[in-house]
This record gives C-alpha cells, sequence and structure tokens, in this order.
C-alpha cells in the first residue's frame, strides 16, 4: 500500500486539482525550474551520488537542504533509494537487478522501478547506524503525504506546478536513464564491463551528466562523471564549485 501510495500520490493529486479548475498557469515557467531542483540536486545529487554512493561530504546545512528536495523527489527515503542502487550496482544487469530491462521489460523500467520499499540490510549498513535515517525510512509515506496534501488545499495551484508535475517528470526522467543507459541499442561503451551500461549522446546524455551511466558504472565512487574532454556533467560541476567540503 505505501508503494502505491508513494507512486500515484503525486499525479493523483495533480489531476484532481486540474480537473477541479485550480490550476490557472501562471506559474508553468516555474515548473522548468522546479524539475531541475527536484531531478538534478534531489534524485541525482542526493539520492544519488550523496546518498548512494557517498561520492563527496558537504556541510550540514547543505546535506539538510539537498535531503529535502530528495526526500521531496517522491521515489522512497534515502535509505531504500541507496539500498535499491547499491544492489543495481552489485547486480547489474542480472535477474537481481532492481532496474533491468532486459529482464524486468522496458516499460516497467521506465515507469515503476524508481519506486521501492523492500532493502537488503547488507547494502544499508551505513544508514542503519543513523536513527535520523531510520526515523525518515519508517515516517517516509506519511511524512510525503502529508506535505503534498498540505501544500494542496493551502496553494493548490502552486502545488499543482511547482511540485506535483515537476516530481512526476523527474521521476520519469530517473526511469529513462535506467531504460535507454542499460539498452545495448543505445548510446556507446568505452570500457570493457561485463553489464549493459552505456553513455548516451546529445543534450539529455550530456547536460546533466547523468546519461554518463557507462563512466559511472566503471568508477561508481566519483562524483564527477565525465572521463573526457568532449563530455559534461553539470552535475558533477553543481558539487565541485558549490556543495563539496572544501
Amino acid at each position: 500500500m505505501k508503494k502505491l501510495i508513494v507512486r500515484f500520490l503525486h499525479p493523483a493529486v495533480f489531476l484532481f486539482l486540474l480537473f477541479a479548475g485550480k490550476v490557472d498557469g501562471s506559474f508553468w515557467p516555474g515548473t522548468v525550474l522546479a524539475f531541475f531542483l527536484f531531478y538534478v540536486f534531489g534524485l541525482e545529487i542526493g539520492m544519488h551520488r550523496y546518498y548512494s554512493h557517498r561520492s563527496f561530504q558537504m556541510a550540514s546545512w547543505k546535506a539538510a537542504l539537498i535531503t529535502v528536495l530528495a526526500m521531496g523527489a517522491g521515489t522512497g527515503s534515502p535509505m531504500v533509494w541507496a539500498g535499491r542502487h547499491r544492489k543495481h550496482h552489485e547486480k547489474a544487469d542480472t535477474f537481481e537487478d532492481p532496474h533491468s530491462p532486459e529482464h524486468l521489460g522496458f516499460f516497467r523500467v521506465l515507469t515503476l522501478t524508481v519506486f521501492g520499499s523492500k532493502i537488503e540490510s547488507r547494502y544499508v549498513r551505513d544508514f542503519i547506524k543513523d536513527n535520523r535515517q531510520h526515523f525518515l525510512h519508517r515516517h517516509y509515506t506519511e511524512i510525503l503525504t502529508v506535505s503534498v496534501l498540505l501544500w494542496a488545499v493551502l496553494e493548490p495551484n502552486s502545488c499543482a506546478l511547482l511540485y506535483c508535475l515537476p516530481v512526476e517528470l523527474a521521476r520519469l526522467a530517473s526511469g529513462a536513464i535506467n531504460a535507454f543507459a542499460h539498452s545495448p541499442k543505445w548510446g556507446s561503451a568505452q570500457y570493457e564491463r561485463n553489464d549493459a551500461s552505456r553513455n548516451l549522446s546529445g543534450f539529455f546524455g550530456n547536460a546533466f551528466g547523468i546519461g554518463l551511466h557507462h563512466n559511472h558504472h566503471e568508477r561508481p565512487h566519483h562524483y564527477r562523471q565525465n572521463h573526457r574532454d568532449q563530455e559534461s556533467d553539470l552535475s558533477g560541476w553543481i558539487i565541485e564549485k558549490l556543495l563539496k567540503a572544501k
């Protein structure tokens, strides 16, 4: 039940507000910025590079802000996100991979496997020692539900366009990386690996650095994913210039 709530809460609230006439379009330009914040800061920098791979350290107040965006992005607690992603790296493109398009199907990976609730303790030993992370994990669904519904009641238009829609787009983009960047017919590979990871090309592949997925599987604990001069990693640049502890 909790997994279903997390998956469908944002689109359900958005559609309800839309058909109830509470969405007037005044915040549409902000949708793009909100998408960027939730996708790049919340999911890629927060859940992925900071929590899952511990690839850099930052000041506690910055970590708190990143955690808010990561939690708000609606894919589960940092503990469950990290646990599933670490398993993905260990079991990449096998039957045990929680994100494998070959074994689970392209559409399922695109739309559903960014969500999860079950974790194996051996992948999250660092989280188990942290009482705050335990609290966030135990009460994630309640925190998310109360936040979304309260926002929807107080500011329905901004809830729809600055939160629910950008989050759904960010989650879809995250699923797209798992789906496209592990499909052999897409992208390219420069390292000899036993998985199907690929670097995607074009704007989506390079603008945020997230599409450099093959590079990431080669060096998962590096906060920069661009390995060659022609590759661009905006997320890594943000970490290096704005977030990373000196």
